[in-house]
């Protein structure tokens, strides 16, 4: 919690009034990260990839001390470093951030300013629970709108931007993931 009220105070703010959003979009989130919002913003790029709409990625987790991530074509191999997209984006392009609303800040911060400014700031965010909790608070803050996998989530999730909430499933119809190979 102290990490993200103080990333809070120095973090980019998404301009007040959003963008329109055109060409392309740009999706950030813990892409090399083997957890459930590197894999919704992975198969979000696919989905997007498949049907034809430009799109770029950013690593935008906010880094775990030691962790050394997966190899990505066109990521940078190892330790987590800065934020930074696999190749320039349009400023027009809207950015989806897949991290959770605690750690909107922080990894808003890790980004250079020019993702942030400019652009329309979406938070695609899950919670499991039938309330959101008071330290999800500081994330709507940093977005001009929140995006959701389901219904129940956005019920949860429109007490803390309330009419800035859109239920956006995941697109594992567009772009199913590969089964693992169990023994």
């Amino acid at each position: 919690m102290l990490l993200s009220h103080g990333a809070a105070l120095l973090a980019p703010r998404p301009d007040a009034s959003p963008p329109q959003a055109r060409r392309g979009i740009l999706v950030g989130g813990e892409i090399a990260r083997a957890s459930g919002l590197g894999e919704g913003a992975r198969l979000m790029a696919g989905a997007l990839r498949q049907l034809g709409v430009p799109c770029w990625e950013i690593e935008a987790g906010v880094p775990i001390p030691g962790e050394v991530t997966s190899e990505l074509p066109g990521e940078i191999e190892g330790e987590l470093g800065p934020a930074r997209p696999s190749r320039a984006a349009p400023s027009a392009a809207p950015l989806v951030l897949h991290v959770n609303a605690p750690l909107l800040p922080a990894a808003l911060l890790r980004m250079p300013r020019r993702l942030v400014h400019g652009r329309r700031v979406v938070g695609y965010w899950a919670w499991e629970l039938d309330v959101a909790p008071p330290s999800w608070r500081v994330g709507a803050r940093f977005v001009h709108e929140v995006w959701t996998p389901s219904r129940f989530s956005a019920a949860a999730l429109e007490t803390l931007a309330p009419g800035r909430v859109r239920v956006v499933p995941h697109p594992v119809a567009a772009c199913p993931p590969a089964p693992a190979a169990l023994s």
